[in-house]
């Protein structure tokens, strides 16, 4: 986490433990990997004082903004495409 007058940071590293496996939808052996990775987390909106979840996703245009899920009002700025590293 990173805080400066204007702003508050945070960062997070996700590792994802895989194991092969059969894709039963696809009837082949599943890959670790996509090209895209979601990430959902939740938030706190300051001026409901309530919390919420929400998700992010490599695929999208960035920056862009993340809502209060109730008013609306923008709590922060989705700045980076998220990545995951994969331990096996």
């Amino acid at each position: 986490m990173t805080s400066q007058d204007d702003r508050l940071a945070l960062r997070t590293v996700v590792d994802f433990w895989w194991a092969p496996f059969k894709d039963a939808k696809r009837g082949t052996d599943a890959t670790p990997l996509s090209n895209w990775v979601r990430l959902h987390y939740g938030n706190y909106c300051p001026h409901q004082e309530t919390s919420s979840d929400a998700s992010i996703q490599t695929n999208v245009r960035r920056p862009t903004s993340v809502y209060c899920g109730g008013c609306k009002t923008e709590i922060a700025v989705d700045a980076e495409v998220p990545s995951v590293r994969l331990l096996v």
